[in-house]
Parts: structure tokens; sequence; C-alpha cells
């Protein structure tokens, strides 16, 4: 990813190679490797790697690091290795719910549920169908929730109704009663958390800035846990508040597995001396409209061990002489002041950033951050470059997620030969030309058939 001129970030699809043998960090890094050296990547021109959790994924990052960027220290490597928020927050979601797989619905059974009808004031919901879980989407089990509850009159007339086949024993064992549906409420209320997590990282409007605040906003389940904990102390004898503050206690512990680590690394400064990636801080601090504010609001150890330990010091201006008004000398002063005053001060450029407030607007979001470093480019190259850099990095991997299901329905039944090249070449041309655009005035004889055929 990256951003242009006009300060859209961009996205550019080199390749979709398959990976032959198994998917082992060494393997995948040689894929990589092969890719780059075609379009004559250099170590030079490597930024981030945003990627999910998978242990294969940091062993890849290592592999083309170490062959493109020999200089690197494998702390600086591993600084290089972000990763996917969407994923985390996804983990935590699936340690919540710590689901076991369940019968799916039959074809009978769905035409059956279908052809129920409420009416009333719930007709809204009579067409809708159920949502079964997709592991390999995030919050499936959310909507799934959602719907059933959305659905729950419906769903008791069809358990009231049903009539199992000959020697099986249906859905007996598995009706839902008052309490499982108390219980579904209550976790539908907690996975709402993880599904506004997800839903505010996506898309082109948020950056790797967001992805502090964002994990952050899990500390929700900690306190969720406590208030499980909280109603479990004063009604031992409720299955349903042990069985929750169960969840809740597995989804915090996986959470603290990435939580604990920003809350100690916190406390210093300077993030290179942790072994938590500098380029997370970095994104939130060179957001103008960030800055240490937000750090400052959350967490307290902004107080106890960071104020005043590392004061800015501001030079004076420098004292000059008073003259006397002489119009002639006046203009030529004037004109080489530019000259004189250019070039950059001693002062360092992030100390002069850091050291002013932070532009007030709630609205404002990664385009208004990446507007304004693009306005100092040219006076602050370096402090521009650094933030546009980061600016440019999305907080979750799904841009790669879009390009597998673009890929998925290029490989249609009618097409089930077509070879790994011809796959590739089909997703890097759809993605370097984009949708076809066609010309609004047509006055060719055929334009009415086209417009048909476009809107077909």
């Amino acid at each position: 990813m990256w951003i242009d001129t006009a300060g859209k970030r961009q996205t550019t699809v080199l390749g979709i190679r398959r990976v032959y043998g198994e998917h082992t960090g060494e393997n995948i890094g040689s894929v990589i490797l092969e890719l780059l050296r075609e379009y004559d990547v250099g170590g030079d021109q490597i930024g981030y790697f945003m990627l999910d959790n998978a242990s294969s994924n940091d062993t890849a990052v290592e592999v083309i690091l170490k062959e493109l960027c020999p200089w690197m220290t494998p702390k600086q490597r591993r600084h290089r290795r972000l990763r996917c928020l969407g994923h985390i927050i996804n983990l935590c979601c699936q340690a919540f719910l710590m689901g076991r797989d369940c019968e799916r619905l039959t074809p009978q059974r769905r035409e059956e549920f279908a052809a129920i009808i409420v009416g009333g004031d719930l007709a809204e919901f009579d067409r809708l169908e159920l949502i079964q879980n997709n592991s390999t989407r995030w919050n499936s089990w959310f909507h799934s929730i959602t719907q059933a509850l959305n659905v729950r009159e419906r769903l008791e007339i069809f358990s009231a109704r049903h009539v199992p086949g000959k020697g099986s024993h249906g859905i007996a064992n598995f009706k839902l009663d008052g309490q499982h549906w108390f219980e579904l409420e209550k976790i539908e209320l907690a996975l709402k958390d993880f599904y506004a997590a997800t839903l505010l990282s996506e898309g082109k409007k948020t950056s790797l800035a967001d992805w502090f605040s964002t994990l952050d906003c899990l500390r929700e389940i900690n306190e969720t846990k406590d208030h499980y904990d909280t109603i479990d102390t004063e009604d031992d004898n409720n299955f349903t508040w042990k069985y929750l503050q169960g969840c809740a206690d597995a989804a915090w512990s996986k959470c603290e597995e990435y939580y604990s680590n920003q809350q100690l690394n916190w406390q210093n400064r300077f993030p290179e001396d942790t072994d938590l990636p500098p380029a997370y801080y970095a994104a939130q601090i060179l957001d103008l409209y960030r800055k240490w504010a937000w750090f400052r609001q959350e967490w307290q150890l902004w107080e106890t061990e960071y104020k005043g330990r590392y004061a800015v010091e501001m030079l004076p201006p420098p004292v000059r002489k008073e003259r006397y008004p002489d119009l002639a000398f006046d203009r030529q002063r004037e004109h080489k002041r530019i000259r004189i005053d250019a070039p950059v001060s001693a002062a360092d450029l992030y100390e002069q950033y850091i050291s002013t407030d932070r532009l007030h607007d709630d609205e404002a979001g990664c385009d208004e951050a990446i507007a304004y470093w693009l306005s100092c480019y040219d006076s602050q190259r370096d402090l521009a470059r650094f933030a546009l850099d980061l600016f440019a990095i999305s907080p979750m991997s799904d841009e790669c997620e879009r390009l597998f299901s673009s890929a998925k329905l290029t490989i249609v039944d009618r097409r089930g030969r077509l070879k790994a090249d011809i796959i590739e070449a089909c997703e890097c041309l759809r993605a370097w030309y984009g949708k076809p655009r066609f010309e609004e005035n047509n006055d060719s004889e055929d334009s009415e058939n086209d417009d048909d055929w476009v809107t077909s």
C-alpha cells in the first residue's frame, strides 16, 4: 500500500502465487522473494508486513528481510512484522465463545423453517433465514446469534411443530428454552464489542494510527468479566453466570497476550527499547489530531512514569540589534532573509511537531492527517515521509482477504482447470486496470444495447 500525490491510499497487487508443498515460513518467504526479484524490488523499498498471527508469517518475514536487508538486526526485522488487528479481535472472540461443532441445517429443515410466518409487529423478520457461523468469516457468530434473536418467535414455532423423521431424534435435544435465549442475549451483547471493533477498523478510512485505540476498546472484556464475576458471587447457584464468566475470562486471557505487552511497553517514550514494533506508537503520535493526548487520556502510566521526564527544550529567538530604518537596506535584508532562515533549525523536527498543541476535530481521520503531512513535505521532508509511510499501512490485512475472494470468483466450475499463472494474470490485470469505464454520451447505434448489457 502507498499514498499517491493526491493523498489517497492506494493498493497495488504484485502477484498471487501458488505455494507448492507445505505452507511453511521458508516456502512462503521464497515465493515472495522470487516475486520481488521479478519486479526488481530492493531492500530500501521494503516497508512493513501486515499479516495475521500465524507463526509461519513470522518466519517468512525473517527470510525475506534477511535476504533483502542484510544490514538489519534481528530486532529491526521483527519490528517490520505487524499483526492484523482483525485477526486479534477474532481470536479473542473465538476464545469467548469456545464453541464446538454442531449439527448444521439440512435443506428440508430450511424449507420447513422458511414456511413459518409470524406476521404482526414481527412481519419484517418473516423472510429472514438463519445464518450459520463460518470460521473464516470475522464476526460470523455475532451475525448468527443476532439473526436467531430476530427470528426467535419463528424458531419457537418451528421447534414445536417439527416432526422428526423415522428413526431420528430430530431436534428434541436442541430446543431452546427461556434460559437459553437469555444467555444468547447476553452473549450477543458481549460480542457486539468485537463486532464494532472489527467494523471500525475496516476500509480505507483507517490507518495504523487506529491500531492501539481499537485494541484498547477490548478492555471492556475485562469489565464484562468482572461484572459476571460479581453476579456469580451474589448468585452462586446460577450456572448461566458461571458460564458467561468463563467465556469472558477465556477471551480476556487471549486479549492479554497482546494487551498486557502494550501496557508494559507504553512506559517507554522511545519504543525501540521494547520488543513491540515502534510503528504502532509512531503512527498514533504522528496523527496531528491525537499526538500524545490519547495516551495521556487513556493511560495513567503517563502521569506516573512519563510526565516531566523528557521536557522539550525550546530555543529562544536570537536577539537582534535595533537598526535605524532605511528603505534600501530593509529591502536587501528582506531579500536575503529567506536564504538565511531556510536551513533547518538545530531543534529536532519531531520535537518541534510534538511541542505544539494537537488539532481539535473529533470527526477528523486518516485523510486529514495525510493531507497535513503532504502539505509539510517540502519543509519537513524526513518527518513527513516517515508519517506518510506509516499512514499508508492499514490496521488489518483485509485487502488480502478481498483479493482471495476475487480469485475464488474467478475459479468457477466452468474454469476449474485454469492454471495458477492464468489465475494470477487475471487477478493482477483486474487490479491494475480496475473496473471498465463506459462513456456516458455514446452516439453509436449499439449504445442502447450496450446500456442493457451493463445493467443486466
